[in-house]
């Protein structure tokens, strides 16, 4: 596993205004935040943001009514998650891989 992630920001709510208001409050409070996504909540390049629970956890609680989401992959696609934070707590989601099992039928 690595420390390089691929993060989206994903504001949980109907208004755009607010979405792009939410995501340019955090990309001008955090450096971290500023490289890891573009105005628009979306990965540019993959980094390392080590203290993203701290930073998304103080945001949310200035936005105590909507749910931030996190979504993140390493750059190697095997670590994929889900993080959600609401009025100060969070919530991690790892993604669970499964695979169809094998039909004989279904060869070609």
């Amino acid at each position: 596993m690595t420390d390089i992630s691929f993060l989206r920001l994903e504001p949980q709510t109907d208004n755009e205004q607010l979405k792009l208001e939410i995501i340019a409050e955090l990309r001008a409070t955090s450096i971290d935040a500023e490289r890891a996504i573009n105005d628009l909540g979306h990965p540019d390049v993959g980094c390392y943001w080590g203290e993203y629970d701290i930073e998304l956890s103080n945001l949310s609680r200035k936005y105590p009514d909507i749910v931030i989401k996190l979504i993140g992959e390493d750059d190697e696609g095997e670590d994929l998650w889900h993080e959600y934070f609401k009025n100060g707590k969070s919530q991690r989601c790892n993604a669970i891989v499964t695979f169809q099992p094998y039909n004989e039928n279904a060869l070609s």
